[in-house]
């Protein structure tokens, strides 16, 4: 597992198969589940929030799936 600061207030954790947990400040927002695709929470937080996880998302962001935020939760919980 990797973990690495992308930005003021973001960071990315990246375990040994590929998949990637999205953090905003301390909380996981969104994630890359190899095999998968792409995640982002449904549950909103703030508007820098919401730009810091469309910038990670880029292009992507239109394929990525909108979920619970308890389903990124628990990615994020089994990343660790």
């Amino acid at each position: 597992m990797e973990m690495k600061r992308t930005g003021p207030n973001t960071t990315i954790i990246q375990t040994n198969g590929g998949d990637r947990i999205f953090f905003s400040y301390s909380e996981p927002v969104a994630a890359f589940i190899e095999g998968r695709g792409y995640f982002k929470s449904e549950k909103y937080f703030s508007n820098t929030t919401s730009g810091h996880v469309s910038k990670w998302l880029g292009d992507e962001g239109a394929k990525a799936q909108t979920v619970p935020h308890d389903v990124i939760l628990k990615f994020a919980k089994e990343a660790r």
